[in-house]
């Protein structure tokens, strides 16, 4: 009678917890993809930076890799020119984060000279 009191009590609680760790369908919204362009950028521009101080980029590197953080931005500003910015226009704009994460990384480790 104690373990199946336990037990109950257990598959209550499970299934009343499930709730709190339930994702809201459809990714983020609005103000949430907002913040996390801005987190990515922010990320992104401070890894060129690093790469900048510690030599791992040369100038034209850098340059370059900062103009596509310019085209992002560039991109952003065209999505939340209406104020929202909609599920395609933030996927868009996700992987263009996501590669130029990627050359920043390639670039950063690819051991050309620096000047």
């Amino acid at each position: 009678m104690n373990f199946t009191r336990t037990a109950a009590a257990l598959v209550l609680g499970a299934i009343v917890s499930t709730g709190a760790f339930a994702q809201p369908y459809g990714g983020a919204r609005g103000a949430d993809r907002n913040a996390m362009l801005e987190q990515t950028d922010a990320r992104n521009m401070a890894r060129i930076e690093r790469g900048e101080r510690r030599g791992q980029l040369t100038p034209r590197e850098s340059a370059r890799l900062r103009e596509r953080q310019a085209m992002i931005q560039r991109m952003e500003a065209d999505a939340r020119a209406d104020r929202h910015v909609s599920r395609d226009e933030f996927a868009r704009i996700q992987t263009a984060q996501a590669d130029l994460s990627r050359a920043i990384e390639r670039r950063r480790h690819n051991d050309q000279a620096r000047y």
